[in-house]
């Protein structure tokens, strides 16, 4: 799992675009005062983040407001990095669940919490039948057909080489049946940033390792325990998952 948590913003620019109730983009620049949580996994779970945007003007945060229990594609995109906002990566494309606005004390504060990939594992679904003979990459794609429509593209995808002999007939959840036909012990199927992605449990993301040290930001010492390594660092922008570390 990849964390990642703000350590202050002294010399970080964030960005932040939200749709509204009419699902228009609010954009959101530093300065601005944000805490934010950001979880990443490989386990195929819907993952959750939060967004704590702080003193937003009464006529933003009044548009920003999202019920939990209406579920539809709006979006939330989250962007940090030392370079210029032009230039930002982007650390989260997911759907909203909830949006509120509180008080507390002198602050006001808007609370965003939101789902990677949330409304294409809930809504997307497909009907497959395939004729006899049918390729495994045949089967991916008229799934990933199905999530495209519902905002989720294709990242990087490894996929077994064989063919199913008696043809395929199913239906369901698009996302579970990917999970239930493509995942196996030896690949993980996860979306993040707005992509599904199959990938063998022992490759890497086609990139090159990503360096962390004391001159990168480094803190504290790297702690190894049985099946991985526990690595503090300042906001790293670069850090996906799958990508290669040293």
């Amino acid at each position: 799992m990849v964390s990642v948590q703000p350590l202050g913003k002294f010399g970080r620019n964030f960005k932040i675009i939200v749709q509204n109730d009419s699902k228009e983009d609010i954009t959101i620049k530093f300065p601005f005062t944000v805490q934010f949580d950001i979880k990443k996994s490989l386990t195929g779970a819907t993952n959750q983040s939060t967004f704590q945007l702080f003193n937003l003007a009464p006529t933003t945060y009044g548009s920003l407001v999202k019920d939990p229990l209406v579920f539809d594609l709006r979006l939330v995109q989250f962007f940090a990095d030392y370079n210029p906002l032009d230039a930002a990566t982007e650390l989260f494309t997911g759907n909203i669940l909830e949006s509120y606005t509180d008080r507390e004390k002198t602050e006001v504060i808007t609370y965003i919490t939101a789902l990677e990939g949330g409304f294409a594992k809930r809504e997307a679904y497909s009907t497959i039948n395939l004729a006899k003979g049918i390729k495994v990459q045949d089967v991916f794609d008229n799934l990933q057909n199905d999530l495209t429509k519902a905002g989720i593209g294709r990242g990087q995808v490894n996929l077994p080489n064989h063919t199913y002999p008696d043809g395929l007939s199913a239906s369901g959840n698009t996302f579970d049946l990917m999970r239930d036909m493509f995942g196996s012990p030896a690949r993980d199927v996860y979306i993040t940033d707005n992509q599904v992605n199959i990938i063998l449990t022992s490759g890497i993301l086609s990139e090159e390792a990503l360096v962390i040290n004391e001159k990168t930001g480094l803190l504290g010492i790297p702690i190894k325990r049985k099946n991985l390594d526990e690595i503090t660092t300042l906001l790293e922008p670069r850090a996906k998952l799958n990508r290669a570390v040293r």
